[in-house]
């Protein structure tokens, strides 16, 4: 985000790849990187997790795991989510 002229910035990976526009997901920031996890759109319920490193910027993205799924608790890695929160303890 551009605070001077109030404008966003668009990340594109290495390889053409972007986040696509989503809410309900997860985002926070650790050590000057940017991660976004989730959330959905009219379409699509994501199950992606994206960094973005805020300083070079760098776009990295984590292909989906788990299969997609809803109201399922019981994998390794969280299932897809609406309106998901995180907290960091620094």
């Amino acid at each position: 985000c551009q605070l001077s002229n109030l404008s966003w910035n668009q990340f594109v990976s290495s390889d053409g790849i972007k986040p696509n526009g989503r809410y309900g997901h997860t985002a926070f920031v650790h050590e000057n990187r940017l991660y976004v996890q989730g959330g959905q759109n009219s379409e699509v319920l994501f199950n992606d997790l994206w960094m973005v490193d805020i300083i070079l910027p760098e776009v990295n993205f984590s292909p989906t795991v788990a299969p997609k799924r809803d109201y399922d608790t019981a994998l390794p890695i969280p299932a897809p989510r609406k309106k998901t929160t995180s907290s960091n303890s620094y």
